[in-house]
């Protein structure tokens, strides 16, 4: 395992770890053609683009806390 698959691993994590955090239904998709995850619940949404990099392209923050 690489570098950038190691510190892809370590923010996916992360970030799971986050939104189990947060009270609702998780919701984790992944599409592999285009490289890229969604998941979150009602509250927080993300989406990472894993191809050639890892970024997050799409952050959605809503409802009460």
């Amino acid at each position: 395992m690489n570098l950038k698959h190691r510190y892809f691993a370590i923010i996916a994590i992360f970030l799971l770890i986050s939104t189990f955090n947060i009270a609702g239904n998780i919701v984790i998709k992944n599409n592999p053609p285009d490289k890229l995850i969604t998941f979150g619940n009602s509250k927080l949404m993300l989406t990472i683009d894993y191809n050639g990099k890892c970024t997050v392209t799409s952050l959605s923050v809503s409802g009460d806390w």
